[in-house]
């Protein structure tokens, strides 16, 4: 572990560094982030639709710092799966912003799709 780069690995590809700096920049981040998912309470955000059949499911996980009102949480596409053939589980490494995409989103992994 180390000082944590000012900068986000996105917004580093706007600026004309080398590779090796990118790298860098994106794998201190990285490991921020694993950090940081150690702590999650999964019950907080997270939520798993029961199994109603033999029927095996897609588990599918995000995890993010921005599920809220940033572009990824703009963009964010939990609604759109289907409960009956995915368990959706949804991890937030930042607080809850109040924002209606974060509501959005909450609710999303609340019910399941």
């Amino acid at each position: 572990p180390g000082t944590l780069p000012g900068i986000k690995p996105f917004m580093a590809l706007a600026f004309p560094i080398t590779l090796e700096d990118y790298a860098f920049i994106a794998e201190r981040h990285a490991e921020d982030e694993a950090r940081k998912s150690l702590r999650l309470d999964p019950v907080n955000l997270a939520a798993r639709s029961p199994h109603t059949s033999m029927v095996s499911k897609l588990t599918v996980a995000y995890i993010s710092a921005d599920l809220g009102d940033h572009p990824v949480g703009h963009n964010a596409w939990m609604h759109f799966h289907s409960n009956n053939v995915v368990d959706l589980m949804v991890f937030a490494t930042s607080a809850d912003d109040g924002s209606q995409w974060r509501k959005r989103i909450t609710e999303a992994a609340q019910a399941g799709k």
